[in-house]
C-alpha cells in the first residue's frame, strides 16, 4: 500500500501542470535551513534578495509571504527570495545575527549587504515600492 501511495504522489508531482508550473515559478524562492543555505542563496546571490523571517503559526506572515513570492515570481529573475522559518533548527545564528525580535521581519540584501528592511505586514503599496526599489539595484 505504501508503495502505491508513493507512486501516485510521484506521478501527480510530475503530471499535474499546476505543480510543474509552481516549481518553475519558484526557482527564485529558497527555503533556508542553515547558515550554508543563507550564504549560498543570500550573501552570494547575483540578484537582490528578499529575506523573509516567518513562522508557520504567524497570521501576518501568512498574509505577507504570498505577496512577496508573487512579486519575486513577476520579477523574471531580477530578484530572489529566501524564507527563514524561525522555528527551524539550524537557523538560530541567522536569527541572532539579524536581531529578529518579531515576525514577519523582512530584509533586503544586495551584494551581500542589507540595503533595506521592515517588520510586520505593511500595505500593498509599501510592498510594491519596496520590491521596485530592489529591482532597480540590479
Amino acid at each position: 500500500m505504501f508503495n502505491l501511495v508513493k507512486s501516485i504522489q510521484t506521478q501527480t508531482t510530475y503530471t499535474n501542470p499546476s505543480m510543474i508550473l509552481s516549481r518553475l515559478l519558484s526557482k527564485n524562492v529558497h527555503n533556508i535551513k542553515n547558515q550554508k543555505d543563507f550564504e549560498k542563496y543570500v550573501l552570494k546571490s547575483k540578484v537582490p534578495t528578499i529575506v523573509d523571517f516567518y513562522a508557520k503559526w504567524c497570521a501576518p506572515c501568512k498574509g505577507l509571504m504570498p505577496k512577496l513570492v508573487k512579486h519575486v515570481e513577476k520579477a523574471d529573475g531580477k530578484l530572489s527570495m529566501a524564507k527563514v522559518d524561525i522555528d527551524d533548527q539550524g537557523v538560530e545564528q541567522t536569527i541572532v545575527n539579524h536581531k529578529v525580535r518579531s515576525v514577519p521581519s523582512v530584509f533586503a540584501y544586495h551584494n551581500g549587504k542589507i540595503v533595506d528592511q521592515f517588520v510586520g505586514l505593511p500595505a500593498n503599496k509599501f510592498i510594491a515600492d519596496f520590491v521596485d526599489k530592489l529591482k532597480k539595484l540590479n
